[in-house]
């Protein structure tokens, strides 16, 4: 059976509800059926060891809040990454 393959797109890992619900969803579902990854626009937050210790592969797109030309290349980028978790 092909594993099916979840990104979670986010900020940072701060102590947050949004965090908890996404290191809860990790936790829980079937890593025989499920591959998972976490995509965040910048490293770091305290949570980010919980994340580590489960072996979630986490990856950086450093995409800035406010739109602009500088964010055109870290934009790409996460399109592309994001196309790849597409039937």
């Amino acid at each position: 059976m092909k594993k099916i393959r979840l990104a979670f797109l986010h900020e940072y890992l701060p102590f947050g509800g949004v965090e908890q619900h996404i290191l809860q969803l990790c936790r829980h579902l079937d890593r025989s059926r499920f591959s998972i990854t976490l995509l965040l626009s910048r490293l770091g937050g305290p949570m980010m060891p919980l994340f580590e210790e489960l072996g979630i592969p986490i990856e950086i797109f450093p995409v800035a809040p406010v739109p602009g030309p500088s964010n055109l290349p870290a934009s790409l980028a996460l399109i592309e990454r994001l196309k790849e978790f597409s039937c």
